[in-house]
Parts: C-alpha cells; sequence; structure tokens
C-alpha cells in the first residue's frame, strides 16, 4: 500500500517531501555526483563543498580547482573577505561506499566568501581543475539564472548523522520575506520544505532536477523551530498580505546566478568587467 500526500494552496499543487536517501557509487551509478564531498578540518568532518566547472567555451580546465561552501565555513563571522589562507582538506566522492578510495586535497585559500546578505564561499584548491578531473571527479556546473518559480529541486550533502552523501529531494520557492541569521540579514534567498537538512548540511549543492544545474547552496534551515522563536530570532513573523507557499519551517539557499561571470579562463578574477559580487554592500 503506497498513500502519497499533496500540499495544496490555492493555485499551487505539489507532493510532501521524500525522507532523504543514503547514496551510493561503487559501481560508478551516482559518478555524477562524486564532484561533492566533505570539508574536513584537522581529523573533525566539517561542511559539505563541491567542485565547481570553470571550463570554458573550448573545454580548457588548466585553472585552479575551485571548490563552493557557505560563507560560515570559510571561518568568517561577518561581512566579506577574500584571498584568505585556509587549514583544511577536500574530500570527492565521498559515499558511505567509496569512502576507502576517497582522496584528499589540500584546501590553499578562500578567494571570496560572504555573510554580507548572502552565505557563499570560493575556496581554490591546491592543484589544477584538470587534475581533479583526471583523478575521476566530475565539476558541476552552475546556473546562470536564479531559479523564480515555484519547482522540484534535489539537495545532495553529507550531514554529520550520515556515512556518507545524502539525497534530499524536495519543492523550492524563492522566498519574499526577509529573513534574519545571527548579525546578517537575508532578502534575496530561496526556500525548501527539503527533510534531512542537519548541522554538516551547510554547502550542499541545491540542484535543479531538469538541468542538474546547481541554483544555490544550503545555508541553514529553521525547520522545528517554534512560531515566537522565528519571529523573535529570525523576523519570520505571521503577516496575512504574504503570497509564500512554503512555510517558513524550512531550508534556505541562497542563489550563486552571479558567480561564473566571475571567472576569466578558468580563475577566479574579482576584477572581471562583468563580475558583480552579490550582494554589492
Amino acid at each position: 500500500l503506497t498513500i502519497t500526500f499533496t500540499l495544496t494552496s490555492c493555485a499551487y499543487s505539489f507532493p510532501e517531501a521524500a525522507e532523504p536517501v543514503i547514496l551510493n557509487n561503487a559501481d560508478g551509478q551516482n559518478n555524477h555526483l562524486n564532484g561533492i564531498g566533505q570539508i574536513i578540518k584537522g581529523d573533525r568532518r566539517y561542511c559539505t563543498a563541491f567542485l565547481i566547472d570553470t571550463r570554458d567555451s573550448d573545454n580548457n580546465s588548466n585553472g585552479p580547482a575551485y571548490i563552493l561552501t557557505n560563507g560560515h565555513c570559510a571561518s568568517i563571522w561577518i561581512g566579506t573577505a577574500a584571498d584568505m589562507p585556509y587549514q583544511g582538506q577536500m574530500q570527492f566522492n565521498y559515499f558511505q561506499d567509496t569512502l576507502l578510495d576517497a582522496r584528499l586535497y589540500d584546501i590553499q585559500q578562500v578567494k571570496w566568501a560572504s555573510l554580507a546578505g548572502t552565505d557563499v564561499a570560493v575556496m581554490e584548491l591546491n592543484t589544477s581543475l584538470q587534475a581533479v578531473i583526471d583523478d575521476g571527479i566530475n565539476p558541476l556546473k552552475l546556473a546562470r539564472n536564479a531559479p523564480e518559480k515555484l519547482g522540484p529541486v534535489n539537495v545532495i550533502g553529507a550531514p554529520l548523522s550520515a556515512p556518507g552523501l545524502r539525497l534530499s529531494s524536495c519543492t523550492q520557492e524563492p522566498a519574499n520575506t526577509t529573513l534574519i541569521k545571527y548579525l546578517t540579514v537575508h532578502t534575496d534567498y530561496q526556500k525548501q520544505d527539503c527533510k534531512g537538512i542537519e548541522p554538516g548540511s551547510s554547502g550542499s549543492p541545491v540542484m535543479d532536477i531538469a538541468t542538474r544545474e546547481v541554483t544555490g547552496v544550503m545555508s541553514g534551515t529553521t525547520y522545528g523551530i517554534t512560531a515566537d522563536d522565528l519571529c523573535f530570532w529570525h523576523g519570520l513573523c505571521a503577516n496575512p498580505p504574504r503570497q509564500s507557499i512554503l512555510p517558513d519551517q524550512a531550508s534556505q539557499s541562497f542563489p550563486i546566478d552571479y558567480l561564473m561571470s566571475c571567472f576569466s579562463a578558468g580563475r577566479f578574477n574579482r576584477d572581471a568587467t562583468a563580475c558583480t559580487l552579490k550582494p554589492d554592500f
């Protein structure tokens, strides 16, 4: 017997989010996701991060390898930082049945990280993108347009409670309310009804199910927080005129549609003509 629950709101209908699923890759069935993994600091598992595809139109991949994660995973607490040393390693192919064969790559520096209205960090590895690809690791493509409507997404991350990468499939929508997190105020973010977003999920790619492009970086969740605390700590107070479909008890990610304009010849360049890092304050 299979029972499917559907949440309905006026003009929209979408399925309830599925339970998260542990992924395997011993037979190569999820090789397209092996560029997602875990940042390791010392002997401690830290945030999720993922290799990004910075190859140009001629498929050149001689620039450094870059990973994307959250700003709060880059050891900053407020504002923006750039060209900052970082002590840690990146482990790809982070599936429960491939961990013994996984390789570690040194993280050389934080090229750019921001908690100024976002929560995104670009880190540079101490190796080239081509070298990582030659090791069998597949980079993920970043979407050049942020989602503008309700739609299905996959979130793949390595929460600390899981033995490896875990898949959460859910619905995403652009947020239309201000979110306060610690000392930062966010007005441009996406929210999802994903299950299984936990400590360690920070930095997970949020991927469009149809295109497999990354539309955002998972930052955190307000799932399970009471209405009073949502209002007092996060500024998410009941407001009848709002048009949101998903509840405030949801996960949040930040769009990265502006980032690819900051890469020139496979290298991250904040001074590139088309590079406008967001937000601009």
